[in-house]
């Protein structure tokens, strides 16, 4: 039933790029050398206007680094209750409307062409009705949190997972900024979270996509993920773009065309090679999920039993929207994202209104509205119950727990590089073992705001150290933001720019000191220590780190922080490699 886009055609489509500027494949790579992981642009984004309504500010900005699929500059909404300062730290929800998805056939026509319009510049006015929404939004609005709220816009018609593959046969080209136009909605989206959580102190960050937002919050949290930022939750409703679906567009069962051999060259390796479902059955998805959706959906194929093929070629039916979400919904049962009882997958029955049969389960995205919307009222599945409420629920779980930032499975692929590092570790004394990390001679600037504000924010930071093959060995959380360290705060401003961490007792995972200057290009710096003193009955440095280094020739070494920073260094020489010491240097 499946029919994959060949990576031989794909290649060949690549090929055939202009020769305007930004197009350069590299050589066997499909995707031009795009990557999930690619870096964000916010050095472009412009305060285009600011608004007042109904007691709320909003920020319309224009992001001119990313341009849209027809017309236009990514854009997005940031908005806040009146007289809420800035300063004041307060979760963040960010509202990822749907609209479908489409591209450019060979001919240049829109497919499907209703929707070419999706591919303009947004308004602030389109954004700013998504904060007028009944159901999941009023609630947050009202919510004792005081959430602020961010509304990206979906421009390039990619389910925000564009990472910035030039779009071949776009005959919109070139764009505002005199390149072949690209799908980065992924991009753009991400640069709009990053600079969202810099403008204004944030604490918990949540995602809540519908149709094809609700596509775009797996991959917007994955790619972040991926960083080392894992943010609090995504509220997924009514898609995700695994197998399933797949299988459904190659039925045309649904209600628009989805032609995988026009999307999966334009969004790139998110519509091809990273199935939601095997990510999180291999436990690599740690941000928690809550996945919802509609029984008899029409957009999913409905309830209506359709035949499949199964993986030894055996005909099979189940209902249309069962298959859709059915592996991503075991994953998520079998292997909890964040953790046992953190995630939560459930099919509902809403009916939209006017809906005759009390069971058609009919509702397109439920989440947008409220649960009365239809008669009877609720999730059939349970006696009507509000399934906005059940979500609310899950989220004021979220929102007990840390937002600390966490060292990625392989080192974070953008890193502000060191010219100067060194790695020590050392372990020959059973009691005193020690640790030093140090970063100098970055490379881009690194500003005193990109660390974030550990002394009046709440910015946390993780050291990392990976062996030769990237793997993590060992990571070391200080989540001390506003603490004391025993009579003085733990974390204190320096001279010249920057933050300086010390604890004598090293409570946080046996580090004693952490610190970050900021400077030019060639001058930035940071260093962290640790120690372990048993006399003292400090024992929280990690042992045995030492000799699973061995052997390693070009270990990583990286500091991040919660905001977005990365400091990062590989080794060039190994000094000394015992099993009980190890040193290494970049030079």
């Amino acid at each position: 039933m499946r029919h994959l886009l060949r990576p031989g055609l794909l290649l060949a489509l690549a090929l055939l790029l202009g020769s305007l500027p930004g197009n350069s494949p590299a050589a066997g790579d499909p995707w031009g050398g795009h990557s999930i992981d690619d870096p964000y642009a916010i050095d472009q984004i412009v305060l285009v206007q600011t608004l007042h309504q109904q007691g709320y500010t909003g920020e319309y900005y224009e992001n001119r680094a990313y341009t849209c699929g027809r017309s236009g500059y990514q854009t997005f909404l940031l908005v806040y209750p009146d007289g809420l300062a800035l300063s004041v730290e307060r979760p963040l929800w960010v509202r990822m409307h749907g609209g479908g998805v489409g591209a450019y056939d060979a001919n240049g026509s829109y497919v499907p062409a209703e929707m070419e319009s999706a591919n303009d510049q947004e308004s602030a006015t389109k954004l700013g009705h998504l904060l007028g929404e009944g159901g999941l939004i009023a609630k947050v609005r009202a919510h004792a949190a005081g959430f602020r709220f961010l509304m990206p816009s979906l421009c390039d018609h990619d389910v925000y997972s564009g990472v910035g593959v030039p779009d071949l046969n776009n005959p919109n080209s070139p764009d505002e900024n005199g390149r072949v136009r690209a799908a980065d909605g992924l991009l753009a989206t991400k640069a709009a979270i990053a600079f969202a959580r810099r403008r204004a102190r944030t604490s918990h960050t949540f995602l809540h996509g519908t149709s094809a937002g609700s596509i775009g919050t797996f991959s917007v949290a994955y790619s972040f993920q991926r960083e080392g930022l894992v943010l609090s939750g995504i509220v997924s409703d009514s898609h995700m773009m695994g197998r399933g679906l797949e299988d459904n567009a190659d039925l045309f069962c649904m209600p628009f065309p989805y032609d995988r051999s026009l999307l999966i060259p334009k969004i790139g390796p998110l519509a091809d090679h990273f199935y939601p479902e095997d990510i999180v059955a291999a436990g690599e998805m740690h941000v928690p999920v809550y996945h919802l959706w509609n029984r008899g959906d029409p957009a999913c194929c409905g309830s209506a039993l359709q035949t499949y093929l199964d993986e030894f070629g055996v005909p099979y039916s189940e209902p249309g929207c069962l298959h859709e979400h059915r592996a991503y919904h075991d994953a998520i049962v079998a292997n909890p994202p964040g953790g046992p009882g953190r995630s939560v997958s459930v099919e509902v029955c809403v009916n939209d209104a006017g809906t005759a049969d009390p069971g058609a389960c009919n509702l397109h995205s439920p989440t947008k509205y409220h649960y009365t919307r239809a008669n009877p009222p609720g999730d059939q599945l349970r006696g009507g119950s509000d399934y906005n409420q059940a979500i609310i629920e899950w989220v004021d779980q979220r929102l007990t727990e840390p937002y600390a930032v966490v060292c990625p499975d392989a080192p974070a692929p953008h890193c502000n590089q060191a010219a100067r590092a060194k790695l020590e570790y050392d372990e020959r004394r059973p009691g005193k073992e020690k640790m030093k990390l140090r970063w100098r001679r970055m490379a881009q600037t690194a500003a005193r705001e990109d660390f974030g504000d550990p002394v009046g924010g709440n910015t946390s930071v993780a050291l990392c150290i990976y062996n030769d093959a990237g793997r993590l060995l060992q990571q070391f959380s200080i989540d001390r933001a506003g603490q004391y360290c025993g009579a003085a705060p733990c974390w204190k401003p320096v001279g010249g720019g920057g933050y300086r961490y010390r604890d004598k007792t090293g409570s946080a995972g046996g580090v004693t000191s952490v610190r970050y200057v900021s400077g030019l290009a060639g001058k930035g710096r940071a260093d962290a220590k640790g120690k372990n003193n048993a006399a003292k009955g400090q024992s929280r440095l990690p042992v045995g780190v030492a000799a699973s280094l061995s052997g390693s020739r070009s270990p990583t070494i990286q500091m991040i922080s919660s905001t977005g920073l990365c400091a990062g260094a590989t080794m060039t020489a190994v000094k000394t490699d015992t099993g009980a010491v190890y040193s290494a240097r970049r030079k």
